[in-house]
């Protein structure tokens, strides 16, 4: 400011406001923006809410502190509170709607996904560029036999799981993809989080890696992630990852044994198996502040115990307002009573068990047994109650 003097005439949105400080701090590394909802628990056109269970503060839109009889005399036009009220309630009411007009746009089928594109081969080269229906583009790995196969001819990945990020996610929230892959989940969450949200993607596999940060130039959200090349757990330490190249879908962390697992079955079917050494991490160490984070997305391949022990703190302060985890008994192989021990734990930290209809909307199940009786997809939900 010191240096170039703003043009007052301008809104102060733009001259000292959001704007400017999105503009000025995006490449800055030695600044950390903290969630939305650390200071921020509603926008200027939504009803007043309660602070978040870790808010540190709450700030205070323009004249939202004015009566009636001040709003009357002011100078210039002031919008009452009470107006955001109404307009939010609004808003709310619309939005589904407004959400099911453009999905049935977008081809809806009887089942509520998207139908499959017109296109039915596709040359199998070292990488393709894939544009998503949710606007982004995607470099994807066209060896791989997992993930791009879907996003090649339908255009999404998980589209129930997509969806949900979509309703949720606002601007200035926090994303945090364990097991990201080339990004599909990152590169959409970073869209919705807007310049100051943050998405924090962890991959130990260096080539979905690589591809991810080429996808986040592409589409221009290279400041808003953070990319971590390393795996979670409920340990620091060095770890194995064994993969195929033709199905990048499926590395496993192998400092464990998961037999009986789609993985362990699978990966002898293939002749272009790789092991690598990766970093591994905890989440309890990579965010050592408790801070409102809006949802931890968890695929790990029958990892995900570990990951949640690796957890703990955060989970028992429920940092997290949603955690997305992928329930797959196959996939977990001999692993899935651990994962359905440290499920039950979050669960008595307070949190309820969901499920995701085919739209990406919340079901509410009584208890986890009965989720996943009904669960017809991957992944369970679990959402943070308040305390």
């Amino acid at each position: 400011l010191n240096n170039n003097e703003p043009d007052w005439t301008r809104s102060p949105v733009e001259t000292t406001g959001p704007s400017f400080y999105a503009e000025n701090l995006k490449w800055r590394d030695d600044i950390s923006v903290l969630p939305r909802e650390s200071f921020y628990t509603y926008n200027w056109d939504d009803a007043p809410l309660p602070n978040h269970r870790l808010s540190f503060g709450e700030h205070l839109w323009a004249h939202s502190w004015w009566t009636d009889a001040q709003i009357a005399k002011a100078k210039t036009p002031v919008v009452p509170i009470e107006s955001c009220k109404y307009k939010s309630v609004i808003k709310r009411l619309i939005k589904p709607y407004a959400i099911r007009l453009m999905n049935s746009l977008r081809r809806f089928s009887s089942l509520g996904k998207p139908t499959v594109r017109e296109f039915q081969s596709y040359m199998r080269t070292d990488e393709i560029l894939i544009k998503t229906i949710h606007g982004h583009s995607i470099v994807a790995d066209g060896m791989d036999l997992s993930i791009t196969p879907e996003l090649v001819f339908n255009g999404y990945y998980e589209f129930a799981e997509e969806e949900f990020l979509k309703k949720v996610l606002r601007g200035g929230d926090w994303f945090v993809d364990v097991g990201a892959n080339i990004g599909s989940f990152s590169l959409l969450a970073a869209q919705e989080v807007g310049s100051f949200g943050r998405v924090f993607s962890f991959e130990p596999n260096p080539r979905p890696y690589s591809l991810l940060s080429k996808s986040l130039v592409l589409n221009w959200v290279h400041e808003r992630v953070i990319q971590r090349l390393c795996a979670v757990g409920n340990n620091n330490a060095n770890v194995e990852l064994t993969f195929s190249k033709s199905s990048l879908g499926g590395g496993q962390v192998s400092s464990i044994d998961i037999d009986n697992s789609t993985f362990s079955n699978s990966i002898k079917r293939f002749d272009d198996v790789v092991k690598v050494n990766a970093l591994c991490v905890r989440l309890d160490d990579e965010f050592p502040v408790d801070l409102p984070i809006k949802i931890l997305k968890i695929d790990v391949e029958g990892y995900e115990s570990f990951v949640l022990k690796g957890a703990t703190r955060l989970l028992k302060a429920q940092c997290f307002d949603n955690i997305m985890l992928k329930m797959v008994k196959e996939v977990a192989g001999s692993q899935w009573k651990g994962i359905l021990t440290e499920v039950r734990n979050i669960i008595s930290f307070g949190y309820k068990v969901c499920t995701l209809d085919n739209g990406g909307s919340l079901i509410y199940h009584e208890t986890l047994d009965a989720a996943l009786r009904t669960n017809s997809g991957r992944t369970l939900v679990l959402t943070a109650s308040p305390k």
